[in-house]
Parts: C-alpha cells; sequence; structure tokens
C-alpha cells in the first residue's frame, strides 16, 4: 500500500477507535447521571445525531459530557476529512 493512502486510511482507523472509545465514556456518564437523556437518545440515531452534533448536550451543563462531545465531533470531521483524501490519493495514484 502507497504512503498517501495509507495515512488516510490510519487517520480513519484511529478516528473510528477513538469515537468508540468516547462514545463508550459518554454513554456510562449519561446513563449515570442523566438517565432520562440517555434513554431519550439510547435507539433512536436521529436523536443521537441530534444531541452530538446540535447543542443539546450543553442543556445538560455538564463538564464531562460537553467533552467528550467536542472530541466526537472533533474526531468524527477528521475521519470525514480522511476519507476525503483517501478518495483524492486513490484517484491520483490510478
Amino acid at each position: 500500500m502507497q504512503l498517501p493512502v495509507l495515512i488516510p486510511v490510519v487517520i480513519m482507523a484511529v478516528c473510528f477507535f477513538g469515537v468508540m472509545w468516547f462514545q463508550g465514556s459518554l454513554n456510562a456518564r449519561l446513563m449515570h447521571h442523566h438517565p432520562d437523556t440517555f434513554y431519550e437518545i439510547e435507539g433512536n440515531l436521529d436523536n443521537h445525531w441530534l444531541f452530538l452534533f446540535g447543542n443539546n448536550y450543553k442543556l445538560l451543563d455538564d463538564p464531562e459530557v460537553s467533552r467528550n462531545v467536542r472530541i466526537i465531533r472533533f474526531l468524527s470531521v477528521t475521519s470525514l476529512l480522511a476519507s476525503l483524501l483517501l478518495v483524492i490519493a486513490v484517484a491520483g495514484a490510478e
């Protein structure tokens, strides 16, 4: 695998595992400190995305929840940009 292709793949993998880690931490925090919010977003992907990418998490006024949400947002956007770089790298390799 060529280096221009490998770099975005590694970035995406790191972001994926980071999101999983911080999502688990966020779910644990919500379950123990904000169970109503946790059960509201648990099974509904739309509510989950609105919670993460809207400003609904700010209503909880919980610094740990806010930190986890900001990190998940950053890793998600970074992963999307890395996937764009991967497409560009693969298209340029042809």
